[in-house]
C-alpha cells in the first residue's frame, strides 16, 4: 500500500520532533542488557494522561517516552512491548508499562522508574 501524503507529513513531523527533542537511549527488548539496541527517542518527565475504570476518570502524572516503533524494527528489534526497558542517557533504567500508539506510527511508552 502506498503511503498518502498525510502519512508522509505525519512521518515528517515525527523525524523532526526526534531532530529537535530526541536523545539517545538504550532500549532492551525483554528488559535484556545483551538485546539493547541504541533509539533515538523523546522523553517526558512528567506527563499526564486521564484513564477510566469504566465509570470515573481519574489523571495520572508519570514519564513516557515518544518514538517511532519503526526505527527499532530498523534495528533488528521487535516493536516495543511491556516489560521492556529504556536507558536515559543518565543512566537511568525503566521499564515499560503500558503502549499507547497513536495511529500514525508514533508511540508512547508508559514508564516505571526502576532506578533506586
Amino acid at each position: 500500500m502506498m503511503p498518502t501524503p498525510l502519512d508522509r507529513a505525519t512521518d515528517q513531523l515525527h523525524r523532526a520532533q526526534l531532530r529537535m527533542a530526541g536523545e539517545a537511549h538504550g532500549y532492551r527488548p525483554g528488559g535484556l542488557v545483551a538485546n539493547e539496541v541504541p533509539l533515538q527517542a523523546v522523553f517526558f518527565a512528567a506527563h499526564e494522561a486521564v484513564e477510566t475504570d469504566g465509570e470515573s476518570a481519574f489523571a495520572t502524572t508519570g514519564p513516557v517516552l515518544g518514538l517511532r516503533p519503526a526505527d527499532l524494527v530498523a534495528l533488528g528489534a521487535a516493536e516495543p512491548a511491556i516489560e521492556d526497558e529504556i536507558v536515559r542517557p543518565d543512566g537511568r533504567i525503566y521499564r515499560v508499562r503500558d503502549l499507547e500508539p497513536d495511529g500514525t506510527g508514533w508511540i508512547l511508552l508508559r514508564l516505571e522508574d526502576l532506578t533506586p
